[in-house]
């Protein structure tokens, strides 16, 4: 069985360690953009089978265009990428916003980086896997 690969589009280089560490590294193969331009150039050159998306980047341009969604919203427009399953792992908790996500993108679930819990991630990543992935 090959990994499964994951992209994770996350400026902050600590989270991206956390989330490293917290999946099995014999089932899972994480790679890392800081930006929503070096995530989809990775996308488009890889075959991705998950996307964990930030949705508070530092090196937004314009607030509303740089964005996680900017990202997923950029994946919905292209036929092979629109059943890449997205989770979103942010500090943003705008409820109304969130809602959006998961009703206009396929966004499997959100997790708040204020409650993360390594073995509960490795859990919603491992479920996601078995519901959703035909691998």
């Amino acid at each position: 069985m090959s990994k499964i690969s994951i992209l994770m589009l996350e400026d902050d280089p600590d989270w991206v360690e956390i989330v490293r560490n917290s999946l099995n590294a014999k089932k899972y193969g994480l790679s890392d953009a800081k930006t929503i331009e070096e995530a989809m150039g990775f996308i488009m050159e890889k075959e991705c089978d998950l996307a964990i998306v930030d949705l508070n980047l530092k090196d937004k341009v314009d607030y509303n265009d740089r964005s996680g969604y900017h990202l997923i919203e950029n994946l919905q427009k292209i036929d092979f990428l629109q059943d890449i399953p997205i989770i979103i792992l942010s500090r943003f908790d705008d409820e109304g916003e969130l809602r959006k996500g998961f009703k206009t993108f396929r966004v499997y679930d959100f997790i708040s980086k204020s409650d993360f819990l390594p073995t509960k991630f490795e859990k919603i990543v491992d479920e996601l896997v078995d519901e959703e992935l035909e691998l």
